[in-house]
């Protein structure tokens, strides 16, 4: 994905790769995971995606995970202005669980 897209993403991608030793070379964009995934169920390459997107049935790719994958990519819950009980039970189990696993701070 573009950077303006989703910054996070790219960069989190970008870094992956040249960590890894080389430098992709982009010949289309996406403007979503699911539109990443659909090019390369069409045969216009290969991609990095977040391991849930695994979860989905896709018969016409295959997902591998990568071994030393260390990227990470900061996500943000969405409620609405006045979340009712569940979204409030699940924004602090989110909470809890993300404050426990979170990584070290970028330096």
């Amino acid at each position: 994905m573009h950077r303006q897209i989703s910054p996070d993403h790219h960069d989190a991608m970008a870094t992956l790769c040249r960590v890894a030793g080389f430098r992709p070379v982009t010949t289309r964009w996406a403007r979503s995971v699911t539109s990443q995934i659909a090019m390369v169920e069409c045969g216009l390459g290969v991609t990095v995606v977040p391991a849930a997107a695994a979860a989905a049935s896709h018969p016409a790719v295959r997902f591998r995970p990568l071994r030393h994958a260390t990227a990470t990519i900061e996500l943000t819950a969405m409620t609405r202005s006045t979340p009712g009980a569940l979204a409030e039970r699940l924004t602090a189990i989110a909470t809890q669980l993300t404050t426990a696993q979170a990584p070290p701070p970028h330096s």
